[in-house]
């Protein structure tokens, strides 16, 4: 209740580990018995995950490692864990820009810098991305910094909400639909 009263927002889960729901607590009001009533909101997709089709990623090893981070994102919506989803994002992100980048550099080189090139080559009209894409992208790795780096966290004064985790699966569908891995 007091949480409530100072804004913070609070959760609850229900049902089997394989298959819960994760709820998030509006508000609280008192009943005539002076009982709290919740109003809850679930916290999920709206329209849920759709099966990407990797095969038109060429790279058999970069192929496998795209389905296996979409694995792990969707394990991480299942299971409303926040931090696994945008390391997922993130990791799913590096394996389609190493793919799909016309020169995506070095096997070293990290999300920042080949999001640097992507800028470049849509700029020149010289990329299989759209720039809805690399908006998205620079999103998950603005989350990727500031939620899984501790002292981030402690600045930003709250942890990562699943609410805010699950736009990241959102964006993820959006950049596999542009490079039409998913219908």
């Amino acid at each position: 209740m007091s949480d409530l009263s100072q804004g913070k927002r609070g959760y609850f889960l229900t049902g089997l580990s394989n298959a819960s729901d994760l709820w998030e607590i509006i508000s609280c009001e008192p009943d005539p018995a002076d009982r709290c009533v919740f109003i809850l909101s679930p916290v999920k997709l709206p329209h849920g995950l759709p099966t990407p089709d990797f095969t038109k990623m060429v790279d058999a090893t970069l192929r496998a490692e795209a389905q296996q981070h979409w694995r792990n994102l969707e394990q991480a919506v299942i299971a409303h864990n926040p931090h696994a989803l945008v390391n997922s994002a993130a990791s799913l992100s590096e394996a389609l820009l190493r793919q799909f980048l016309t020169s995506p550099g070095p096997p070293r080189e990290n999300l920042v810098t080949m999001l640097d090139k992507l800028r470049l080559e849509l700029d020149a009209n010289q990329s299989k991305f759209s720039w809805l894409s690399f908006y998205f992208m620079q999103g998950v790795r603005v989350m990727h910094q500031s939620a899984q780096h501790p002292g981030k966290v402690v600045a930003a004064g709250r942890a990562l909400r699943p609410g805010l985790a699950l736009t990241i699966a959102e964006d993820m569908i959006e950049v596999l639909t542009s490079l039409d891995l998913v219908q």
